[in-house]
């Protein structure tokens, strides 16, 4: 549970030991497990902590300052903009979850107070996707860059991520409503696409790329590296 986004919309500086503004924020960048920045409306990085610069694959430090749009296409930017623009102008927290860069991560926008003369800002944190205890909406982007899974069909991600919960092919076929032979054809496929010879490692490909939802529930275990039949042409 502590690598999957939590976001508390009903904290209160009374439930902390300390009241502290900057004690709080150091806590929240510096001691999360999650990647912590603040961005303006105009897709600009105010902030950020060491696991957003590792994320988008900066040296430390580098990133306050820069666009989001230097990390995407122009639809993906400007689809995410939306999204923050739409949180800092109507004060609703949102969650919306997509893949980027191949990463398939929920992302928690929240509204920050804008300082005088400043520009409108949000709280951006990345996190595995899962559910928001607070039960707020979570919606998708529509524009996704699957990055090394671009060449897998949707229902070949979605048998990815079932082996990645750790679930047998015979669970992932009835889950599926699809035949056991069916499951097997679907794995060759991604054997091949994804050049790995076992389900572990398939498995492994599923959690890094957050395509498994609860990874605390994932049971995949090294000693039943069921071999991976590849299709050949």
């Amino acid at each position: 549970m502590a690598d999957e986004l939590v976001i508390c919309d009903a904290w209160s500086p009374e439930q902390s030991p300390t009241s502290d503004p900057s004690v709080l924020w150091q806590l929240l960048f510096y001691t999360t497990k999650s990647p912590v920045s603040i961005i303006d409306i105009n897709g600009r990085f105010l902030a950020a902590n060491d696991l957003m610069e590792l994320a988008f694959g900066v040296a430390p430090g580098t990133l306050v300052g820069r666009s989001a749009s230097e990390f995407m296409a122009p639809e993906f930017f400007q689809e995410r903009l939306d999204a923050i623009r739409r949180v800092a102008v109507t004060g609703r927290p949102e969650n919306v979850t997509g893949a980027t860069m191949g990463m398939t991560s929920q992302c928690a926008l929240r509204p920050l107070p804008t300082p005088p003369g400043g520009v409108p800002r949000v709280l951006h944190v990345l996190g595995l996707a899962g559910r928001d205890p607070r039960g707020i909406p979570l919606t998708r982007f529509k524009h996704e860059d699957f990055g090394q899974l671009s060449t897998l069909t949707e229902r070949e991600r979605e048998v990815l991520s079932l082996i990645g919960e750790g679930l047998s092919t015979a669970e992932i076929a009835e889950r599926l409503h699809r035949s056991v032979k069916t499951i097997e054809w679907h794995r060759a496929a991604l054997g091949t696409k994804l050049n790995v010879s076992n389900r572990v490692e398939l498995a492994q490909i599923a959690m890094r790329l957050g395509l498994v939802r609860d990874q605390q529930v994932a049971q995949v275990h090294t000693t039943t590296s069921e071999p991976v039949q590849q299709n050949t042409p």
